[in-house]
């Protein structure tokens, strides 16, 4: 079910590419690598939220310390 939801939330995150990059002018390169990078952090951040729902119930910095935290037991497996 959650894969589900992972694709639904990338289909989303085509169209909103899809509406906003041409209105993006060819000459507008920064704009373009924020765009890119912004819509990465963001999709990333959904799909954390999908997968890890224990997120929810933490402030920013809980969340910050629960997937460093993650992510440092997988670096010492």
């Amino acid at each position: 079910m959650e894969y589900g939801k992972v694709m639904l939330l990338g289909f989303v995150v085509f169209l909103m590419i899809a509406y906003e990059w041409p209105k993006i002018d060819e000459n507008e390169k920064k704009e373009k690598i924020s765009f890119g990078i912004l819509v990465g952090i963001a999709f990333s951040v959904g799909v954390l939220l999908i997968f890890i729902k224990d997120l929810t119930n933490y402030g920013p910095t809980q969340v910050i310390s629960q997937t460093l935290g993650l992510f440092i037991k997988w670096l010492h497996w």
